[in-house]
Order: C-alpha cells, then structure tokens, then sequence
C-alpha cells in the first residue's frame, strides 16, 4: 500500500441540492444538480468535480433523508480519496417560497457535514458516488410556507491524492 500524499484539495462544490417538498410538507426528495469544483493543493490534483446530487427517501417535519454526491476524478490526477462532504454556505428556499415566509431558519432544513469514516476512493478518469446516510433534515419548526419549496443546499467535498 503507498503512503497517502500530503497533497489534498478542497473542491467547491458549487452543486446545489434542490429539494422539493409538496403536499402537507411530505414529499419523495429528490434532484439533480452539476457543479465545477475547483482545487488549492500543491501538485497537479485538479478538477475534481462534483456532478449529481440525489436526496432519496420520505421527508416531512421531524425526519431525514440520504444523500448520494456523484463525483468524477478526471484523468491525470491519480487516484484519489473523498474525505468529506459539508456544506458551504446558507440553505435557501426558491424566491416565492422565501417572499412567503420560507427563508432563513424558518426553513428548518439542515445537512449534517459528514467526514466519511472510510474515504471514498476515486480511481484517475472515473466517476463514484459517496453515499451519506440521514445527512438532510426537515425539523419540526419548518415554517408551514416552506411546502412545496424548493431548496438549494451548497456542498464542498474535500479530496486528497493516494499516491496511486
């Protein structure tokens, strides 16, 4: 096994996790989103990208949902490891549903930043998906204006390079 690399990257996800809630705030989450990540690192790890965000599962006031955060590592940077996924700046609903009533904490949508126990493996050229289990929340104080909104929850996902 090589020694991992000192080189890591912070890619900016500027993925963003719209999430649809309907009916008396109960709804199958679920969407797609793209985002171009950019990295700092010494070396030559660049372009990690976070492509599809999916939120899967029944969420109403009180409950959770997974996520799954579909990454590529295009060719020439060698294999590397997703340390984490967390999010990167407020969690807002869409301007009609904010006007109403929907905005701020009143959304009552949280996402839990997950650093992985076992880091997300990423061969140079592929594509993988990280699953988190129960990282999106709907709390019992979401503001009734919030049904039917759609959020945006901007990620980032930390990447370091195996040596491989």
């Amino acid at each position: 096994m090589k020694k991992i690399n000192k080189r890591s990257a912070v890619i900016a996800g500027a993925a963003a996790v719209a999430v649809g809630l309907g009916g008396v705030a109960f709804a199958a989450w679920t969407a797609d989103s793209t985002g171009s990540g950019t990295t700092s690192a010494a070396g030559t790890l660049t372009g990690v990208t976070v492509n599809n965000v999916t939120i899967t599962g029944t969420l109403r006031p009180g409950t959770d949902a997974d996520v799954d955060v579909a990454v590529t590592n295009p060719a020439g940077n060698g294999q590397v490891r997703i340390l984490s996924v967390v999010r990167d700046g407020t969690i807002t609903a869409d301007a009609a549903h904010a006007a109403a009533g929907c905005a701020g904490a009143a959304t009552g949508v949280t996402f839990t930043d997950t650093t992985l126990a076992t880091p997300q493996t990423v061969n140079d050229g592929a594509a993988a998906t990280v699953a988190i289990a129960n990282a999106v929340l709907m709390s019992n104080d979401s503001h009734n204006s919030c049904q039917g909104a759609t959020f945006t929850i901007p990620l980032k996902v930390s990447a370091e390079t195996t040596g491989s």
